[in-house]
Parts: structure tokens; C-alpha cells; sequence
């Protein structure tokens, strides 16, 4: 099984994306494939944003808790 894009890859693959859409070549069903993989590479790093996040919140409370 192939590693996950990392966060760098999804979003220069996400510009990627807006550029096309932007460019208007496009017909309608290109479009409207690009915008769904958009949709999905989007909602994928918010997740992995808010995991991280979570990750560095436990970490400072930790540490947090060492201090007292």
C-alpha cells in the first residue's frame, strides 16, 4: 500500500486544481471532477490539520503539567 500524499503534496495538488478551474478550459464534466477532488483533498488536510492540533494541545498540556 502506497503512503498518503503528505500535507505539501495534497496542497500544491489542490493548487494545482484551482489553477486548472481558474483557467476555464475546461468542459463541465472536468470541472466537476477537479472541484470533487478538491472537495476531498480539502476535507482530508482539515482533518489532518485538526489531528495535529490535537497532537500539539495534549503535548503543551503535558508539559504543562511537568511544570507544577
Amino acid at each position: 500500500m502506497a503512503d498518503a500524499p503528505s500535507f505539501a503534496q495534497q496542497l500544491e495538488r489542490l493548487e494545482e486544481i484551482v489553477r486548472r478551474l481558474e483557467a476555464q478550459e475546461l468542459d463541465l464534466d472536468e470541472s466537476l471532477k477537479l472541484f470533487e477532488e478538491g472537495v476531498e483533498r480539502l476535507r482530508a488536510m482539515r482533518e489532518r490539520l485538526s489531528a495535529t492540533e490535537s497532537t500539539v494541545k495534549r503535548m503543551l498540556r503535558r508539559e504543562d503539567l511537568g511544570r507544577e
